[in-house]
């Protein structure tokens, strides 16, 4: 990384270039972007892949982890959720307590150089043709609309010209992890996704610190930082409904399922799953049998260099 950071946008372009020898057939390089998310900022070599963006991690010691002791204090409308939070569920903890419970500590994890999809891929479904469709079709209209009954989990989904049709399919964790390594690929590590997620930020979000006090991370409005690329051009955590599988079958990261938000729990804890280092009992661990929510999980395709 840190030689990555040391040279000129020619310099990182010439190496990027020389990758492609290495990458599967028809990888392409797009260019050298920079992206910045509050106190980070990183160039970014951008490549094409199966019609999928992907960007390149540099490999090295990456720093996650959140530091519960460093100066924090809430802003009014924080410390106001976290109360009306603490009163409902009957919690002692104060805020900052809370979030030290509520996230990894400090460190350092090393890591090898990634080529690191942009974007993560809902897994778990398959696509529905022919007369169950377009019955499906003729009994709830053209969607969007999802559907949970006796006769499975189905759903309607827009697309170019037209709509599509899914049904929910049994997927397990193996299966997954089976299915990218016959691409050559795998799911990031637990730790290697906290750094993707925070670049190394200091901070509770990559963006910051704080969070808005009138919406939550799922509503349409004003407040878009979440769904901004982070430092390394990731989209990433945007959702807490939609966590990502790791390469760990037990660890979930980058939102808790939506229970927060769900059960009213108050703004703050509506965002608190967005934070890089969140991890707790209940909505960062998997089921024992690593059968995958279909409807929840993400997985990030990452490619190892060298």
């Amino acid at each position: 990384m840190e030689r990555w950071l040391g040279i000129t946008d020619a310099e990182r372009r010439l190496l990027a270039q020389g990758l492609l020898a290495s990458l599967p057939l028809g990888a392409s390089l797009g260019g050298i972007e920079t992206h910045k998310a509050g106190e980070r900022s990183y160039p970014v070599a951008r490549f094409q892949l199966d019609g999928s963006a992907f960007v390149l991690v540099p490999g090295g010691e990456h720093s996650v982890g959140y530091d519960a002791s460093r100066r924090w204090s809430p802003r009014e409308h924080e410390a106001a959720s976290w109360a009306m939070t603490a009163a409902e569920y009957d919690l002692e903890d104060d805020l900052a307590g809370y979030i030290a419970k509520s996230t990894t500590r400090p460190r350092q994890v090393s890591a090898p150089p990634l080529l690191v999809a942009v974007e993560a891929v809902e897994y778990g479904f398959e696509r529905l043709c022919g007369e169950a469709a377009e019955a499906f079709i003729a009994q709830h209209g053209r969607g969007p609309v999802e559907v949970r009954s006796s006769a499975g989990h189905l759903r309607i989904r827009p697309e170019a010209g037209g709509v599509r049709v899914e049904r929910a399919v049994s997927h397990t964790h193996a299966s997954l992890l089976a299915a990218l390594a016959a691409e050559g690929m795998r799911l990031p590590t637990s730790d290697e996704w906290e750094f993707l997620c925070g670049a190394g930020a200091q901070t509770l979000f990559r963006w910051g610190d704080h969070t808005p006090g009138h919406c939550y991370p799922t509503d349409r409005g004003d407040w878009t930082r979440h769904r901004e690329p982070n430092a390394l051009g990731l989209h990433i955590a945007e959702d807490p409904y939609r966590y990502e599988v790791v390469m760990e079958p037990t660890h979930r990261r980058g939102g808790d399922g939506g229970s927060s938000i769900c059960g009213g729990a108050g703004f703050f804890m509506g965002w608190l799953p967005l934070a890089s280092a969140f991890f707790d009992q209940y909505g960062s661990t998997a089921p024992g049998d690593g059968v995958l929510q279909s409807g929840f999980s993400f997985a990030r395709r990452v490619l190892p260099l060298g």
